[in-house]
């Protein structure tokens, strides 16, 4: 595992400073509860508001050395920890290549972050867990056991009708990155219908495009209300698909070497600097070179070299990687294939995997719009999770699972099912 260097903040290093300096608990708890919590760049201002306040309130030289000690310490390294999914792999043993160090949680983890570990070239890793991948597969084994089927989701069809006509509706409660009210309007707007448009879509939905107009650009192009416009000839075969709105990581990386003749290790950079909202000291080196490029290289004129550096300066701190984005939107278009194609299924693996986005009052009212009938957890028809059930006439029932009992132990659950299955409870003192 790759460590990840833990940093005091502005209310933990005032803590530290002020136990060091043997102020009463009490005064510490009070003082620090004032201070913001979370902290990000624009917060700063506000974090020197909140001291200057206390200042002004508390005329204890002790508790202005405090203050000021613990400004030097904020955002100084407290510990190593272990990153949340980083996984380090190397050609060899790995402690020819790194200094290792037993975490407190008994796992290996590499005295190097993930910055160092970077610099090195290893190869790092995240793997995380995605609950959206357990409801496809629970989904896809409820049609095998249901329909007496098997559904290859690497074979379903790109152009699925049912499937278009749910994500143009908006109707993705339940699939994976379209469930928010917000996405599922993006949907709308796009008149989503396949797995470009679910790219474009997760792409958009983000602040910097929701913030900076390129969303409503994007909508009224790829609705044909408004032509594709490119500031220079050779943007157009990069811009093409994204109607002359800059909007992958990938677009920069071609931009910066296409048209102003950067290395693909510049362009790199650029595309780092942008993605780690290190715009101001990164890029501005790469500035001069990419106007001298667009100039001397694809013969643009000074202004217009200067414009799109703009354009790609404007992009820093929201741009999106493509590939991420398709791979997201892969699982999300088999999400929307299930719940078009499958409804009683997918809703049942949504719900047994306790949903996602909302509370599970709301996956059970979809459960209902899609003409599911809903029933309460039964002892002689429920399963340990949510389960489904088909009489003679093809009417589907969908039982809330016994685990939704609250207090209701795994082993009592076990007891019910294995005791019914001898003969179903007629009566509770059978119970």
């Amino acid at each position: 595992m790759v460590s990840t260097v833990v940093t005091l903040q502005a209310r933990s290093a005032f803590r530290e400073v002020a136990k060091a300096f043997g102020l009463a608990p009490k005064k510490i708890n009070a003082i620090a509860e004032r201070i913001p919590h979370l902290w990000h760049l624009g917060m700063r201002d506000n974090i020197d508001r909140t001291y200057q306040k206390i200042l002004a309130q508390d005329q204890d030289p002790l508790t202005a050395q405090v203050i000021e000690m613990s400004r030097v310490f904020d955002g100084f390294p407290r510990h190593l920890s272990i990153h949340s999914g980083g996984i380090v792999i190397a050609p060899g043993p790995i402690t020819d290549w790194v200094p290792v160090q037993l975490a407190s949680k008994g796992l290996v983890i590499t005295q190097y972050d993930l910055e160092g570990i970077a610099r090195l070239g290893l190869i790092k890793i995240d793997l995380l867990g995605i609950k959206a991948l357990t409801v496809l597969a629970d989904a896809v084994e409820l049609v095998r056991r249901g329909w007496r089927m098997k559904i290859d989701l690497e074979k379903i069809p790109p152009d699925d009708e049912k499937t278009a006509q749910l994500l143009s509706r908006g109707e993705s409660i339940g699939c994976f990155q379209m469930e928010s009210p917000g996405m599922g309007s993006m949907l709308r707007e796009l008149g989503a219908k396949n797995l470009s448009d679910i790219i474009a879509a997760i792409s958009l939905y983000r602040p910097g495009p929701l913030q900076g107009g390129l969303k409503d650009a994007f909508v009224r192009r790829h609705a044909g209300l408004e032509e594709a416009t490119y500031l220079h000839p050779k943007l157009r075969p990069i811009l093409w698909e994204t109607y002359g709105v800059v909007l992958y990581q990938e677009q920069v990386l071609r931009i910066a070497h296409d048209f102003a003749n950067l290395s693909l290790a510049q362009a790199d950079v650029l595309r780092r600097a942008m993605s780690k909202f290190k715009a101001s000291a990164e890029m501005a080196t790469l500035k001069e070179a990419f106007i001298r490029g667009g100039v001397e290289h694809s013969g643009a004129d000074f202004p217009t070299a200067e414009t799109i550096w703009r354009l790609l300066e404007g992009f820093a701190g929201f741009g999106f990687c493509k590939a991420h984005a398709a791979s997201y939107a892969v699982v999300a278009y088999r999400s929307a294939y299930l719940k078009a194609n499958y409804p009683a299924e997918f809703m049942c693996a949504v719900l047994a995997n306790w949903g996602g986005y909302y509370p599970q009052a709301i996956y059970l009212r979809e459960a209902r719009r899609l003409g599911l009938a809903v029933r309460p957890p039964h002892v002689n028809h429920s399963g340990r999770e949510f389960t489904l059930e088909r009489d003679d006439t093809g009417k589907v029932t969908l039982w809330m699972g016994l685990d939704q009992v609250k207090g209701l132990t795994e082993k009592t659950i076990q007891r019910i099912i294995a005791a019914r299955e001898e003969r179903p409870f007629s009566s509770l003192g059978e119970l």
